[in-house]
């Protein structure tokens, strides 16, 4: 009966372990940690260095996203052409994005890569993604050094969103 009660507490605190889930951390060729891997196909991480989520290119660049504004000569408030969850930073130029918030707005000009303006000759109220400049240094080169190594971990981190 003891050795029952002591296999069935076993199972029990393996269950519980079990239910972790288990996570692919993404490592570069230097070793240096990426993150939690999201999904393959292109790459989305979870920093939890930095907290924030990122996506890159197969060839180990930073997706890029696009800059658009409500003026008409790309000044004020920067906006992503689509709207998307708070926290994912994106590069645009030399520089870093963060998604900080969704809104309503028409676009009426856009930014280049390398800095010129563009108007919109019809634009399309929907909505789309706030950003600000993201300051914070990430804890790893750009572009990632290739090829990417990977490792398990059963872990069970909560990854906080916030909601609008």
């Amino acid at each position: 009966m003891k050795n029952i009660v002591i296999l069935a507490c076993f199972l029990a605190v393996l269950g519980a372990a079990g239910s972790a889930r288990a996570q692919l951390y993404a490592y570069d060729a230097a070793g240096v940690k990426i993150g939690v891997l999201l999904k393959f196909g292109g790459y989305a991480f979870y920093n939890e260095k930095i907290k924030r989520f990122l996506s890159f290119n197969l060839d180990g660049t930073l997706v890029a996203g696009s800059l658009i504004y409500e003026s008409a000569d790309c000044t004020g408030q920067a906006l992503h052409l689509s709207a998307a969850p708070p926290g994912v930073v994106y590069g645009f130029g030399p520089k870093l994005y963060e998604i900080v918030s969704n809104k309503t707005a028409t676009p009426h000009s856009y930014k280049n890569p390398d800095g010129t303006c563009g108007i919109y000759s019809s634009p399309a109220p929907g909505t789309y993604a706030v950003v600000n400049e993201y300051l914070t240094p990430l804890p790893f080169a750009v572009p990632l050094q290739l090829p990417l190594t990977y490792a398990t971990a059963r872990s069970a981190t909560v990854i906080p969103m916030p909601v609008n």
